[in-house]
């Protein structure tokens, strides 16, 4: 949900996470034994710090344009 403008918690083996994801920046990467820690230091945020991981994670989200998407695709496809 990064186009969104949402903080991002996601499992280590999402793989999208490795593009939209910077650990600490916009959110934070956990590992499966993890996730209670994780949530729990996520609920400790201020309002300030979610508001700006946000962010980060919108301008991430805003690399990935319909072109690109199609472009990417299309690289795929021809290998």
């Amino acid at each position: 949900m990064a186009i969104a403008g949402l903080p991002l918690l996601a499992s280590e083996f999402v793989g999208a996470s490795s593009k939209f994801l910077h650990q600490g920046k916009n959110g934070k990467r956990f590992s499966i034994d993890k996730l209670q820690d994780s949530l729990a230091e996520f609920m400790v945020l201020s309002p300030e710090e979610i508001a700006e991981m946000g962010h980060v994670s919108h301008k991430l989200g805003q690399q990935l344009t319909p072109e690109t998407w199609s472009s990417n695709l299309l690289r795929l496809i021809s290998s």
